[in-house]
């Protein structure tokens, strides 16, 4: 009998021992990578999260591509910065004399781009009080009018290469444009020091990248996408960041565009926006801010560098490759509903 009862308790403890091992692991290696809260000083902590290749699984799955014409009375493009936002801004005013709407734009150093709860509301009730047949344009980070009980507006936007947007921001935020003169025009309240001013990108991103984030205040596009306000994690490049910021677009954004490919991300905006673009193409072929906005005094840096950004920014390239995909299925989509045809176009794939 004692020996029995001295069987039991040992088989007892070798199953809560194992119990509580299995527990430790699982918790080491899943849910505390994905529950873990950072701090609003870590959120340009890169390279932690495990990265999985899954923006193909994400296309038409949950979420059909859209393809239906749209005549939203408002529309609001909130614009990611260095992926030709002020060219886009221009194209917008141009277009809102010819096809007869409403360009509200806000645009300021140092602009507030997130929101507590109350300013969000506040926010969405303003935007939907605009006049009727309104673009809305700012950068700030997505804001869904559904969690007040309010009707979303159409949200549009457009990024570019991860890499190629950290490269032209570095040099923006020395230069500026090449429409102004040599001077810090991205954050004119904290200037630049010397020592950081005179610091080549090749120093800044071999020395150490993580560093060379943090000093060049950088903020990812997934930001502006993310939409989890005062959320740590949206500022972070992990995978919190990429799923929530995929989510959105799939849900709310008609069109993600690409700075890389202008003239097919027209042609969607176009078809699907035309009471606002109709004839945009066209007009951004000649606007003057297509070449003077681009950051000034821009050299292209070593394979080396963008190696090492490359691995730096893995989430974000991974948030871009399927924002990417999205787009050019959404093309080919728009293609075969003969929305969109190459003939006599003047315009490339």
């Amino acid at each position: 009998m004692a020996l029995g009862m001295k069987f039991l308790k040992w088989t007892l403890f070798m199953l809560v021992a194992l119990t509580s091992v299995g527990i430790l692991f699982a918790w080491q290696n899943g849910t505390h990578l994905y529950n873990k809260q950072p701090t609003r000083q870590e959120s340009t902590d890169i390279g932690t999260d495990d990265v999985r290749p899954f923006a193909s699984a994400y296309i038409g799955t949950s979420y059909p591509l859209m393809t239906e014409v749209k005549n939203d009375t408002l529309v609001i493009y909130n614009r990611v910065s260095k992926c030709a936002s002020t060219t886009m801004t221009w194209t917008l005013k141009t277009m809102q004399l010819i096809n007869h709407f409403h360009v509200s734009t806000e645009n300021m150093p140092l602009i507030q781009m997130e929101f507590n709860k109350q300013e969000r509301k506040e926010f969405a009730e303003r935007l939907l009080s605009l006049p009727r047949d309104t673009v809305f344009v700012r950068h700030f980070y997505f804001v869904n009018f559904a969690e007040f009980g309010l009707r979303n507006p159409i949200y549009i936007n457009i990024i570019r290469n991860p890499v190629d947007r950290f490269i032209s921001r570095y040099y923006y935020a020395r230069y500026g444009f090449k429409k102004t003169k040599k001077s810090n025009v991205l954050w004119p309240k904290i200037p630049i020091s010397f020592r950081r001013m005179n610091t080549t990108l090749e120093e800044c991103v071999l020395t150490n990248v993580t560093k060379c984030f943090e000093v060049e205040l950088y903020k990812p596009m997934m930001m502006f996408f993310c939409g989890d306000h005062f959320n740590p994690r949206c500022g972070t490049l992990s995978r919190f960041a990429v799923e929530r910021s995929i989510e959105n677009i799939q849900k709310h954004y008609l069109v993600v565009g690409l700075v890389e490919d202008f003239p097919n991300t027209f042609k969607v905006f176009e078809k699907l926006l035309p009471r606002y673009f109709e004839g945009s193409w066209k007009k951004f072929q000649i606007s003057p801010e297509k070449n003077l906005s681009k950051s000034s005094h821009r050299k292209e840096p070593s394979e080396n560098v963008k190696k090492v950004l490359k691995i730096a920014l893995k989430t974000e390239i991974e948030f871009y490759e399927f924002v990417k995909k999205r787009f050019y299925e959404q093309l080919i989509r728009l293609r075969e509903l003969k929305m969109i045809t190459d003939d006599n176009d003047s315009t490339t794939t």
